[in-house]
């Protein structure tokens, strides 16, 4: 069955968890691939690979956006000059009451409709709509309305969470303090945040914990937490907590795949931090706590007079804007999970401004990964930067994939954060009581999942078999009596997770394991482990692990047992500094977008995050370390603030500027290579240059963006573009810059010049300076970031990684003045050379004849060597299905969308060329209306395939990314068994050519015979196919309940014997699917005289010129 415009429910879910998916290069010589790793179910599992969009939702969240502007705009226009410290405009009351009035009209029609429909929030203030859960059938009834500018569905945001690679440092807040300058920065310029307010939207905030100057103790937590009025005076510091609400309640879950899930608010004034989270306070204290002396008391002294060595004796450092104020707006349940009430959060924050309230920074320690720029809710981000907010946002915990990293961390005017490491580590202890030889405290860190008291007592530890010896499998019978009642010592390689934590705790629990401890493979521990909330563990060090392994082994031999216990008193009980690990950039931190999208590319700066100690809410006084970009977005939140405070008057795009401008401290690898700017953002941030500078620097033609982005430059024939660098002084004193670039990743054929050596930089005034970029495309090769591996190993295979080839660097701007700090401002590219080539109809002498030529002419690609090659290549197909062009409603993502909009399907079988026809390959050709910036996300297509033509699909092909390794797969399953059952690269890139895998509206799906059941055996090798793409924006799902973006009609093909095939001389050294895209052709097959016509992809060319409908034709006689 095709998929429904108003309906996916029919559609088979083949798994509604992520499954694990990997890349890997397949290697085929006209024939389908074997796998490497074994079966295709058992490969998807081991490559962590993501599962397609095809879930219908019985209710939908969405935003229903209404006509006009918000109030806040409305209010700063009525009230013009400045703005803060002034009531609400009537201009602005009076706009919120036509949106209310508008939003309770809208809603009310949508009650009407029948089914239950619950409000989630109303926006006044930012973009003005309602927000609601509600049956998509009655949606779809008010889309027509006048007042109804559009609806779109909620993008749920959640809290990142990092993944455990390489071992790496871990910052206190005290070190972080020091490392960013922050310490000097109080010093020598005494701002610390006064006067400047951050409001934090995350888990809450336990005002009642001292480090924001609450009264210290539990009690004084149970009583807060107790309450749903607004907090009680007597358990918080008026001038460090300033307010806040709770827009979630305590069992809120937008989550639909977790147990918990609640999608209903249940909203109270109350923001406190729940026993579940803890996440927000963490963040707060980094951003703005007070404190904490050696002894666990409120810090009351002079943040100006503190030395680095007195802050680093503190039992919690300062925030790195310690007098600042605190606003809580909690999102969360208190169980964390995900939350679609993110978008309420940021209109508080509209209406508070309008209503007097100073707020200057937004710290958002959550998002999504692999989300669109032109994600709807990033409209609300750009408002509040254009009343003078800054929003700080995490750029994400999934590792250096291209473009995970998502919103709203990609929004344009947002400042986006990475993560960086100092040198200092922290451990928690596990006390080792028996045998003697092996006693003592080893360093550990305790899972964060468990919170209740750690009161294991010599633990027995034992070893699962060999065969299970990661834990990730459930246990045998024999393994679960062995392991019952006692502590089970887990393999942990830190650098290539067999699986996560929570699947070995999960496992370890149904055996009956009292509680886990796994050996870790570094010494140093890059990032937090889950676990579960049933029983303890901790992960221990290498050479903690070295020590233990062999006594429990000799243990299980006959020898003495050996025993463990986990107490609370050891926790951060050890620390140390491997100075080698100084600026290297955390691995869990996420790579940026790519500029596909208005040029956008992120991150924009990085800041010290992984195992940050910062306030662990609930105990009055104690703390816990964090790891995360989460971490470090408020560490740069508070510079921030530390910013405002010394430049009254900035804009908010003023204070992010300087903050990149100066944040010219370089993060490594562990081989001492630099990272760019898709990792590092600028560079490392440095609090005392971003409050002493003057002089500031943005690309002018980038907007908010401040990075001098060229984005994606498709090039045929040589091309020049430039940027203008406006460089702004605030001072009053004149400065003069020498200027530089300097080159981080090169591309032969890129290059980049400034028009001037020097620039003079005039009091209170503007200078300028053009970057111009050159390109030749005959000189331009792949080239990959040096900081990147060429491949990941997985299970012994190596995969290769997909790229994006990119030319990057940084203007540098040195100070004549040696007592001024230098800028510096990202520069980014990504250009690919177009081939511009096209066919002409193939002519068969006769309608007897078997072969013809689909003659190809133009300019093709064929330069470099190995790696580095560019080839122009070519797909060509039975065309299957035509498909119109859409129009998409306004306030829609129009960009994302087009790349799902289908205009043209085909397919292919390679089986008539092979000797062996039951290696055959069948390919599905798809072209969409705009580039696909990165396949196998959101908007990806499926193919469906009714091998018995009896209507119902019997299995779905659709493209897919790893969470393993940085490349995209054609994965096939079973819908009757939801088994996949094929993986194939997408692209049918087998041999690792250049497939033009990203920014490109092409694409090829292939399957092999062998996995749809077809054999030369086969009575029948005909079978029905349609195309569809599924999209979280899918126009209709708040109106229909539909994903469906768009699809096709049902077309018919046959792998053995198709109408038409195609075939070339040297087919099999490109795998035997693709061909070379250039003269003299591609030899045209049949069988009997045929009327379909051809659809050929030309994957290199432009994207308007990247498919053609060729027509076959017979020569008159």
């Amino acid at each position: 069955m095709r998929p429904s415009r108003r309906s996916v429910g029919t559609l088979c879910v083949v798994a509604a968890a992520t499954i694990a998916l990997v890349s890997t290069p397949l290697t085929v010589a006209s024939a389908a691939p074997a796998n490497p790793l074994g079966s295709a179910s058992k490969t998807a599992d081991l490559l962590k690979l993501s599962s397609p969009l095809r879930e219908a939702k019985g209710s939908v969240a969405a935003f229903i956006r209404v006509s006009g502007t918000g109030a806040l705009s409305v209010d700063a226009s009525a009230k013009g000059g400045k703005l803060t410290g002034r009531p609400q405009s009537t201009a602005a009351k009076n706009r919120v009451s036509a949106i209310r009035q508008n939003a309770a009209a809208v809603t009310k029609a949508l009650a009407a409709q029948g089914p239950k429909v619950t409000t989630l929030y109303t926006t006044e203030y930012t973009v003005p709509g309602v927000a609601v859960i509600a049956d998509a059938g009655s949606l779809a009834t008010i889309a027509a309305r006048s007042d109804v500018v559009s609806i779109t569905p909620i993008a749920p945001k959640s809290i990142p969470t990092p993944v455990a690679t390489k071992g790496e440092a871990s910052p206190l807040n005290s070190t972080s303090d020091v490392y960013t300058r922050a310490v000097q920065a109080w010093q020598q310029t005494g701002h610390t945040g006064t006067g400047v307010n951050i409001a934090v939207i995350d888990t809450g905030l336990d005002y009642t914990h001292a480090d924001f100057g609450g009264p210290g103790t539990t009690a004084a937590y149970d009583e807060a937490l107790s309450s749903t009025g607004a907090p009680d005076p007597a358990l918080f510091d008026s001038a460090k907590f300033l307010g806040g609400t709770d827009f979630a309640g305590p069992t809120y879950d937008a989550d639909p795949s977790s147990q918990a899930y609640d999608p209903v608010p249940n909203p109270d004034a109350n923001p406190i931090d729940g026993r579940g989270g803890g996440h927000g306070s963490h963040v707060a204290g980094t951003a703005a706590g007070f404190g904490l002396d050696s002894d666990k008391k409120t810090f009351t002294g002079d943040y100006t007079k503190l030395t680095e060595d007195e802050v680093k004796t503190m039992s919690i450092g300062p925030g790195t804007a310690p007098d600042a104020g605190l606003y809580s707006l909690k999102v969360f349940g208190d169980g964390g999970g995900s939350t679609d009430l993110t978008g309420a959060a940021l209109d508080w924050v509209g209406q508070a401004l309008t209503e007097g309230k100073d707020i200057n920074v937004i710290n958002l320690s959550l998002g999504s990964d692999y989300s669109n720029p032109d994600d709807p809710d990033n409209a609300k981000i750009d408002s509040l930067v254009a009343r003078g907010v800054l929003p700080v946002i995490a750029s994400g915990n999934a590792g250096d994939f291209t473009d995970i990293g998502g919103s709203p961390g990609d929004a344009e005017n947002a400042l986006t954060v990475a993560a960086a490491t100092t040198g200092a580590a922290v451990f928690d202890g596990v006390d080792v009581t028996a045998p003697s030889s092996v006693a003592g405290t080893i360093r550990a860190q305790y899972s964060i999942s468990y919170t209740k008291p750690l009161a294991l007592t010599d633990g027995v530890v034992t070893l699962p078999s060999a065969a299970n010896a990661a834990g990730c499998d459930p246990y045998t019978a024999a393994d679960a009596a062995k392991v019952k009642g006692k502590v089970v010592l887990l393999k942990w390689t830190d650098t290539a997770l067999e699986c996560g934590s929570v699947k070995r705790f999960d496992n370890a629990t149904a055996a009956g394991a009292i509680g886990v401890l796994l050996g870790g493979s570094v010494n140093v521990f890059d990032a937090g482990i889950s676990g579960n909330a049933v029983i303890p563990g901790a992960e221990i060090t290498k050479d903690a692990y070295a020590k233990l392994l062999p006594a429990v082994t000799a243990a299980e031999a006959g020898g003495t047992p050996v025993t463990v216990s986990f107490k609370d008193s050891l926790r951060l009980f050890d620390q140390a500094i491997d100075s080698t690990l100084t600026d290297t950039l955390a691995t869990f931190s996420s790579r940026g977008v790519h500029g596909s999208y208005s040029n956008i590319i992120k991150p924009d700066v990085a800041a010290p995050g992984v195992n940050v100690v910062s306030v662990r809410s609930g105990t009055g006084t104690d703390r816990e370390a964090e790891s995360g970009t989460s971490m470090a977005t408020p560490d740069t939140a508070g510079i921030a603030a530390l910013t405002f405070e010394a430049h009254d008057g900035w804009s908010a795009l003023q204070v992010k500027q300087a903050v990149m401008n100066t944040a010219t401290h370089d993060l490594k690898n562990a081989a001492g290579t630099l990272y760019s700017t898709l990792s590092q953002g600028t560079g490392r941030i440095d609090a005392l240059q971003a409050v002493t500078n003057q002089v500031t620097v943005t690309s002018t033609q980038n907007a908010g963006l401040v990075s001098a982005s060229f984005g994606v430059v498709p090039v045929s024939a040589a091309k020049t573009a430039t940027r203008t660098l406006t460089l702004h002084n605030s001072g009053n004193a004149s400065q003069t810059f020498t200027t530089s670039y300097s080159s981080r990743i090169t591309q032969p054929g890129v290059s980049f010049t400034l028009s001037a050596p020097k620039v003079v930089v005039p009091a209170r005034g503007d200078a300028t300076v053009t970057l111009t970029m050159k390109i030749d495309p005959s000189k331009l090769r792949k080239v990959i970031d040096p900081t990147q591996d060429a491949t990941t190993n997985v299970s012994g295979v190596d995969f290769v990684r997909e790229f994006v080839a990119a030319a990057s660097g940084y203007v540098k701007f040195d100070s004549a003045d040696r007592t001024k700090s230098g800028l510096r401002l990202s520069v980014f590219a990504a250009p690919k050379p177009v081939s511009a080539n096209a066919a002409t109809s193939p002519v068969f002498a006769k309608s007897t004849s078997t072969q013809a030529t689909l003659k190809i002419s133009g300019t093709t690609l064929n330069q470099g060597t190995g790696s580095q090659a560019y080839l122009g290549l070519a797909a060509p197909f039975v065309l299957g299905a035509n498909s119109a062009k859409l129009t998409f409603p306004t306030g829609s993502p129009k960009q994302s969308l087009a790349g799902a909009d289908i205009l043209a399907v085909g397919a292919s079988s390679n089986a008539p060329n092979l000797t062996d026809k039951n290696k055959g390959i069948v390919s599905f050709g798809i072209k969409t209306a705009g580039p696909i910036a990165n396949p196998g996300l959101d908007g990806a297509p499926e193919v469906f395939i009714d091998t018995n033509r009896d209507g119902t699909d019997d299995f779905v092909s659709y493209v897919t990314k790893s969470a393993s390794v940085d490349a995209t797969f054609v994965a096939t399953d079973n819908l009757s068994t939801n088994e996949t059952v094929d993986l194939q690269p997408y692209n049918a890139n087998y041999l690792d050519k250049d497939v033009n895998t990203f920014d490109s509206s092409v694409a090829v799906l292939p399957v092999s015979l062998a996995a749809l059941g077809y054999t030369t055996k086969s009575k029948s090798t005909a079978f029905n196919y349609h195309v569809a793409t599924f999209s979280n924006y899918a126009p209709g799902l708040a109106e229909t309940d539909s994903t469906v973006v768009d699809s096709t009609h049902s077309a018919s093909f046959d792998a053995l014997k198709p109408s038409l095939w195609f075939s070339q001389k040297k087919a099999d050294d490109l795998g035997g699917v693709l061909l070379r895209d250039q003269s003299p052709g591609i030899a045209v097959h049949r069988t009997k005289a045929s009327t379909k016509q051809i659809l050929l992809l030309h994957l290199h060319n432009a994207v308007a010129k990247q498919a053609q409908t060729v027509t076959v034709t017979t020569k008159k006689k």
